[in-house]
């Protein structure tokens, strides 16, 4: 008998067209190489699934993270905000396995009390979906956190979102340490100038929930392949960064 392939949740929402809900192909192709897709409608309050895809899409409501709109802000998504707001406890409280890509990320920040920058003017964007914008080191590759060293590990991604979460450097080790939810483990690379850094991935100190930056779903990266593996194994301790 073969094993049986995880199923791997992700909420449903509208398309471009207006006679069309579910999810982009490019999620449910990226989905299909872990297990088997599975939409989630808005009227289901919990489905049993082995791990939920929190998709990228347009800003986070601000007023759920009790900020003021900036003008750059866009147009909600009413399907995701709802799932974010109304849905996403339910999973989190069920010890179910998360990933969160792009607005997928920022909602788990959000969620465990993270402030958003609302508009990252200056942070690089991809000129296309697959185009990679810039590269982004871990935790323990950083220049101030390893003593210099120029040969650190990085790896180029895409990049397509204006919010994000901010740190400064100086204060990052003591921060992680502190902590009593999210752990930030990778940043945009600085250069060797900048004290302030663009998280790019984050990590649950004690719970199966992991997010990134970036969009895995449009190009391959190997440290979310290896996210998404630590998720659906689900051993104890096995999914920490």
């Amino acid at each position: 008998m073969k094993n049986k392939r995880p199923i791997i949740g992700i909420p449903g929402y509208a398309g471009k067209e207006s006679n069309n809900f579910g999810a982009g192909n490019t999620y449910l192709e990226f989905i299909n190489k872990y297990g088997n897709p599975r939409i989630i409608m808005p009227w289901e309050e919990i489905v049993d699934i082995d791990l939920l895809i929190l998709p990228g899409g347009m800003d986070i409501n601000p007023a759920d993270y009790n900020a003021i709109p900036g003008y750059a802000i866009s147009h909600i998504d009413v399907y995701k905000n709802f799932f974010f707001t109304q849905r996403l406890a339910n999973y989190i409280n069920n010890g179910t396995p998360i990933f969160g890509i792009c607005l997928g990320m920022q909602q788990i920040c959000v969620y465990f009390n993270e402030k958003l920058e609302q508009d990252l003017k200056f942070h690089a964007q991809s000129s296309g979906r697959w185009e990679t914008a810039h590269e982004i080191v871990s935790l323990n590759n950083l220049p101030s956190i390893n003593g210099g060293n120029k040969k650190r590990l990085k790896i180029e991604v895409n990049s397509h979102h204006h919010q994000g979460i901010l740190v400064d450097v100086n204060y990052l080790e003591e921060r992680n340490e502190n902590t009593k939810d999210l752990l930030f483990t990778h940043f945009s690379d600085p250069g060797d100038n900048s004290n302030q850094l663009v998280v790019e991935a984050v990590s649950h100190k004690y719970l199966p929930i992991i997010g990134v930056q970036w969009h895995p779903e449009e190009l391959y990266d190997s440290i979310s392949d290896n996210m998404i593996t630590r998720l659906l194994t689900n051993e104890e301790n096995n999914y920490r960064l």
